[in-house]
């Protein structure tokens, strides 16, 4: 099985931004994971289709400038994350790219469905039964800005766990081809 998924990447000053919060938090590879928010997932949605609606849909959409508020937990699936200050323009964009998605007949994950979707940049995924994480909280520095630089396609494969296809879109539909 593979799944598509819609990520946008945040700049330079973001990424270490994260980057120090996680090792702050003890992980021990704090740049294994770029830094990102991920707009949808779905399931089947042919990676050339996508390519061109993404491309499409930055023709008349901007790249966002966003801000980390909050430090937040998914208790169902361990992950602490970076809450994003929700926005009018952020919705904005969210709903028009999964609309986009879902006028060219692909369905989309409940969880990144218009009011369903949490917006939030990952920082860890382990169990926090000893939270003595915490006492260090107080020195993340919130808010902090945060913009996307770029959108990228990606394609995982299940069967053997690995990204198989991305591809990055920054603003304006210039497109670079990581594969």
């Amino acid at each position: 099985m593979k799944t598509l998924a819609i990520l946008g990447y945040f700049n330079n000053e973001a990424i270490s931004f994260v980057n120090d919060i996680r090792s702050l938090m003890g992980v021990e590879d704090p740049k294994s994971d770029i830094p990102h928010i991920t707009f949808a997932i779905a399931g089947e949605i042919s990676i050339e289709k996508a390519f061109v609606a993404i491309k499409k849909f930055l023709e008349n959409n901007n790249l966002l400038l966003l801000e980390f508020s909050s430090i937040g937990y998914f208790p169902d699936s361990n992950v602490l994350f970076l809450g994003i200050t929700p926005s009018i323009e952020l919705f904005h964009f969210h709903s028009g790219l999964i609309r986009f998605i879902i006028d060219s007949g692909h369905k989309i994950s409940p969880y990144y469905m218009p009011g369903k979707w949490v917006p939030h940049c990952s920082l860890v995924s382990k169990n926090f039964n000893d939270i003595n994480w915490c006492s260090k909280a107080g020195l993340i520095q919130l808010p902090f800005p945060a913009r996307i630089e770029k959108l990228s396609v990606t394609e995982l494969d299940h069967s053997i766990g690995e990204m198989t296809h991305r591809v990055d879109f920054g603003q304006m539909s210039s497109q670079d081809d990581n594969f």
